[in-house]
């Protein structure tokens, strides 16, 4: 490479001093200064070529991006700064976190789709309200019973255009315990005092066999967890993604406080050390819910000092 470029600079130097020889031999008979001042010039031009010449020969006038290039340097075999070892210690893992993947920085959400896990996570007052929504989209008329004393109905359900109620329905969000026969029984009792032909019990999670049995024959559905989920799988996906959007807006695990409306917090019991949900307006609001250690907020149930 050095001799290549040695060769190039004698060339141009030969080139340089045959115009000054044939110069001087064209104007031999001219002035002596004349001359002087013409060799100037012409060196001064052949200089000028020269150095054209040579930037482009060297690449000097290649882009930008072209000359700021790094070559890649290549390990030496036996003074490599990793092995293959190292790296593969280094690697990041690809595992599930929670309800997202992630691997590095790259975070990929994971969909969340209708699930038992989903519905028995849901405090009560967010159950009813999906329950009341599902109504809507299935083309009827819903309207919750306002937080507090409800007689017995949480959803009053009616037909477009008709002022008398299409049925009632009422909910649990129970999960550690199966709904019995008695607010089964109770609910029918309210179908026959406001003349409604049709109820319907929802419940996160089951009815005893006995709660089963006395509704068989009524116009009494009494609508399992499992079977809520099939209702739900039955409606447009749009529909589908909607509700659940719904069901996990904001915090929905925290109980509702049922006279206040607003969520409650775990308290430990004095004496007894036994968690329970108490609200936040306490004394002046002594509504409260037991809270089961070991499960999740909605497997609370009502209280006996709220009852």
């Amino acid at each position: 490479m050095a001799r290549k470029r040695y060769r190039g600079r004698k060339d141009e130097f030969n080139f340089v001093v045959g115009l000054v020889i044939l110069a001087a031999i064209f104007l031999h008979r001219v002035d002596f200064g004349k001359v002087l001042y013409v060799l100037f010039l012409i060196c001064l031009v052949g200089a000028i070529l020269a150095g054209l010449y040579y930037l482009i020969r060297e690449g000097w006038g290649a882009p930008e991006s072209a000359r700021s290039r790094i070559p890649v340097q290549r390990p030496r075999p036996g003074n490599s700064p990793q092995t293959v070892n190292d790296l593969a210690a280094s690697a990041q893992s690809f595992e599930p976190d929670g309800d997202e993947f992630t691997m590095g920085s790259l975070h990929v959400e994971r969909r969340q789709e209708w699930s038992a896990e989903i519905l028995s996570s849901l405090e009560w007052k967010r159950f009813e309200t999906v329950c009341a929504e599902y109504f809507r989209m299935t083309g009827y008329d819903p309207k919750e019973t306002r937080i507090g004393a409800d007689g017995g109905v949480d959803i009053w359900v009616y037909k477009a255009g008709n002022e008398k109620p299409f049925g009632i329905v009422q909910c649990k969000a129970w999960t550690t315990y199966k709904v019995g026969i008695k607010p089964v029984r109770e609910l029918f009792g309210v179908m026959a005092a406001e003349g409604v032909a049709n109820g319907m019990f929802i419940t996160s999670g089951e009815f005893t066999n006995e709660a089963l049995e006395f509704a068989e024959g009524k116009k009494l559905r009494l609508i399992s967890g499992e079977i809520f989920l099939d209702f739900i799988g039955k409606l447009p996906a749009e529909k589908q993604e909607e509700l659940l959007a719904l069901a996990l807006e904001g915090d929905y695990r925290t109980p509702t406080c049922p006279r206040c409306g607003i969520k409650m917090t775990l308290r430990q019991g004095k004496g007894s050390g036994r968690d329970f949900w108490g609200c936040l307006r306490y004394p002046r609001c002594r509504a409260t819910l037991v809270h089961k250690s070991g499960t999740d907020n909605n497997s609370s149930i009502w209280s006996r000092e709220f009852a």
